[in-house]
């Protein structure tokens, strides 16, 4: 009994060793990135043919993929080690949400024609971790941007009844069949709907805001049909 205790115990070292040096890795991969990334913008403010602009531009692209997906990995680990309970703080949802989306997704919203509803109601407070709700709006509203077209409407809003708090993000996009829907929520899927305009995607996103919606005890849900679009809904405790 006690050489497998003792054998258990190496396992989960070496594990927890394996993920530390990982986490480094992912880490300390962001600088050279950014100086790969820094030298081809410089490149690209040269005088350059109409091939050589459009290898700048596949190359820049490359690199912000990088970029993504070592912030999600990033992000998978900080919630994987967090073992303390998240720091919450008194937030309006309306002021929140406005501004999440006035400096994060305007630009991207605007340069795809589409367009973006808040519907939140004034002095909506709730007490929760700040910076885990700006991660899992980042990653559902960067999705419905990212499966919408020109011309369509990304819907985002905020139900409080007397018990909970319901957050929803709606697009009307492609829609995920029931099949891929069985996918959703884990590691480095690929769904069958793709990006309307090429933009990349990690598979992680959703798997990330699963385990953050679950650290803040809430839970999610996805309504969506093929060619209708797609809603995820967040329920969370009101009296958090």
């Amino acid at each position: 009994m006690e050489k497998a205790g003792n054998d258990v115990m190496a396992t989960e070292k070496y594990l927890s060793e394996k993920e530390d040096l990982i986490f480094m890795l992912m880490h300390d991969l962001r600088t050279p990135l950014a100086r790969a990334q820094g030298l081809v913008e410089i490149l690209g403010a040269t005088q350059l043919t109409e091939d050589q602009k459009q290898i700048v531009q596949m190359i820049l692209k490359a690199t912000g993929e990088g970029f993504q997906l070592i912030n999600d990995m990033l992000q998978i680990s900080s919630i994987a080690h967090q073992n303390q309970e998240p720091e919450a703080a008194s937030i309006d949802l309306r002021l929140f949400v406005h501004e999440l989306v006035k400096n994060h997704f305007a630009i991207a919203a605007n340069e795809k024609k589409v367009h973006i509803n808040i519907a939140v109601e004034d002095h909506l407070q709730v007490h929760i971790d700040a910076l885990a709700l700006q991660r899992i709006f980042d990653n559902l509203i960067s999705n419905a941007i990212k499966f919408s077209g020109a011309g369509t409407t990304v819907h985002i809003k905020v139900l409080n009844t007397e018990r909970y708090v319901y957050i929803s993000v709606q697009d009307e996009g492609p829609g995920i069949s029931a099949e891929d829907q069985k996918k959703l929520f884990k590691k480095f899927q690929k769904l069958s709907p793709q990006p309307t305009a090429g933009e990349s995607s990690t598979g992680l996103g959703l798997y990330i805001v699963k385990n953050l919606v679950e650290k803040l005890r809430g839970t999610i849900r996805v309504k969506s049909e093929p060619g209708k679009g797609t809603e995820f809904i967040i329920r969370l405790d009101s009296a958090r």
